[in-house]
């Protein structure tokens, strides 16, 4: 053998070694062959500890009915993919993302696992979660109708307690056509802001006036543009019902008028 060159066992071993996912090998008994040096590093063990004993051992005991569609999907493509989580020798939990595949192992068929550590991957969605949950008990304690739409598909992404009460509507919004809950319509609102507040650098508030069709009041609404949880801009809108205000408005305007029909007409009117 020439200076340099590596049997087909040392060069397994420098691969399987050098890896820095958690790499393991078990026979269809669910038993562990072989463990990579990382990933005994990662999960606190020795080789002697591990090998020879049950998988779960060191990995999240699956249920029946989920262990056995994961040994299906394997015994069909060869391949499966899904999330675990190991068992540290401290009693830590690290979550990883699995990929296992059938192999051929010293002439057996047995699966590889190739686990990825996803711990700080589940800290940030963590941390999104609650950031999430804080921004929505933020929309929903604002005095007035809020919702938050798609602007591309038009689906609506949150709607608050006042927005469902007012349209008289008992089922969930979510995800259903913003021009088709709030306007009764088949297609994208004529007066939509969209163009407006998604062409304003500034990203100021757009306010205007319109009459609902469906419960004929009137709003002034708020409109601008924010970052929603996933990073895409969306449109939020805050409308104010002031459909009380409007009336008195009118009535003050129709009132003016008539006064000033009166001043203006050139029948002299008597005063008693």
């Amino acid at each position: 053998m020439g200076k340099g060159r590596h049997t087909g066992d040392e060069l397994y071993h420098f691969l399987f070694n050098t890896s820095s996912d958690i790499l393991a090998i078990q026979n269809f008994h669910h038993e562990i062959l072989d463990v990579n040096e990382e990933g005994l590093k990662k999960i606190g063990y020795k080789a002697s500890e591990v090998l020879g004993q049950p998988i779960s051992k060191i990995q999240k005991k699956y249920a029946l009915a989920e262990l056995e569609a994961i040994t299906q999907k394997l015994m069909e493509k060869g391949e499966a993919k899904f999330e675990s989580l190991f068992l540290c020798k401290d009693g830590t939990e690290l979550p990883v993302e699995v990929i296992a595949k059938v192999i051929d192992y010293k002439g057996v068929k047995a699966v590889f696992t190739q686990s990825r550590d996803i711990s700080q991957l589940k800290e940030s969605q963590q941390k999104l979660a609650l950031q999430q949950q804080a921004s929505l008990k933020i929309f929903s304690a604002l005095d007035g109708i809020v919702y938050v739409s798609d602007p591309c598909s038009f689906e609506i992404l949150f709607a608050n307690q006042e927005l469902i009460e007012s349209l008289g509507i008992e089922e969930s919004i979510i995800g259903k056509k913003c021009y088709q809950v709030m306007q009764g319509i088949n297609s994208p609102c004529s007066f939509c802001t969209n163009p407006i507040i998604f062409n304003n650098e500034k990203n100021d508030s757009y306010v205007w006036e319109f009459q609902n069709r469906q419960n004929n009041h009137w709003y002034r609404c708020y409109d601008r543009v924010i970052e929603w949880f996933n990073g895409k801009k969306v449109r939020l809108e805050l409308a104010v019902d002031i459909t009380e205000e409007k009336q008195s408005r009118l009535q003050i305007e129709d009132l003016n008028l008539h006064l000033k029909s009166i001043v203006d007409s050139p029948i002299d009117y008597a005063l008693y």
